[in-house]
């Protein structure tokens, strides 16, 4: 009897000693003390920045060999369509020129055409934009809407 009269009020005293202990330091955790700062953002302003480049990047290369089949180009050390932007930057002299109006089968022929690489874009990007990305390279072309662009891989004209 004796022994339960003192076991509350030592419990009772323990419980109060880690409770403070915890608040102690949960108040000065410096982890808290920054989310507590950042509670005032909104959702929206909480935006992703990235570099224009990066966002308007083609998002796929296919390479057509010279027997007709095609190949996604994937390399898991490097970022392939990354360095094809690199070589266009190296462009002398580029030029569009217009090979078909409202035809698929010559749209289809040109987009796979043998020893080629096209670069695909998941929306339409004007070629103000890709200008941009290859530093002002195209900046004699026309400003249309393009959704690919067709790389041939021997020398000869390369078609956009």
């Amino acid at each position: 009897m004796r022994f339960s009269k003192y076991l509350i009020p030592l419990a009772l005293t323990i419980a109060v000693v880690v409770s403070l202990t915890l608040s102690v330091v949960l108040w000065t955790n410096p982890a808290n003390y920054r989310t507590n700062k950042q509670t005032a953002q909104s959702p929206t302003s909480q935006q992703m920045v990235k570099p224009r480049g990066y966002v308007y990047s083609p998002v796929q290369a296919i390479h057509t060999n010279a027997d007709g089949s095609q190949v996604i180009l994937v390399n898991k050390l490097v970022n392939t369509v990354t360095e094809i932007k690199k070589t266009m930057k190296n462009y002398k002299d580029p030029h569009i020129k217009t090979l078909s109006k409202n035809s698929k089968v010559d749209y289809f022929r040109i987009a796979n055409q043998t020893d080629s690489i096209m670069l695909n874009y998941s929306d339409t990007v004007s070629m103000k934009m890709v200008n941009h990305i290859v530093h002002n390279r195209f900046k004699k072309l026309p400003n249309y809407k393009i959704n690919r662009i067709v790389l041939p891989t021997r020398v000869r004209l390369k078609t956009i």
